[in-house]
This record gives C-alpha cells, structure tokens and sequence, in this order.
C-alpha cells in the first residue's frame, strides 16, 4: 500500500513524466504558431512498455496528418526558411 493511512493530496495524481511531456507539446505548437502551423492531433499518450522500446513514459503524438497536410506544412517551414 503506497500512502500506508496518510492523507494526500491533488500531488498525489501528479505525474512528472506526463507534466514534462505536456510542456513539451505546448511549446512545439507555440513554436510553430509563427508558421501558421496547426497540428490538430498533437496529444500526449502513455507509452505501452509491453509493445515498445521507447524508454520514455509519455509520448508526443502529432496526429494524423493527409499527405495534402505534411505537404502543406512544409511548404510553410520552407517559405520561412528561405
């Protein structure tokens, strides 16, 4: 038993890993704001250490993106970058 008849508190559902995943997220889509850039999918999701390698907890997940999209947001990155 993990806490053994101590209270605790909203800490006690706080998950490092996740937090450092999150702020992580955030700060790619604000870095490509200037861009024009929207990745409607990105999410952070528990990696399954049963079916990966990975040896992080939590993942950024970008989404899905139609080949018209990735297309797109590179031509974006590209005009900025010239």
């Amino acid at each position: 038993m993990k806490n053994k008849g101590r209270s605790v508190g909203p800490e006690h559902f706080d998950d490092g890993d996740r937090i450092k995943a999150v702020e992580a997220g955030v700060a790619l889509v604000n870095a490509l704001v200037p861009y024009d850039i929207n990745l409607d999918g990105i999410g952070v999701s528990e990696v399954c250490h049963n079916c990966t390698s990975v040896t992080y907890s939590y993942v950024i997940e970008l989404g899905r993106l139609h080949p018209e999209d990735a297309e797109a947001i590179a031509a974006k990155l590209r005009d900025h970058t010239e």
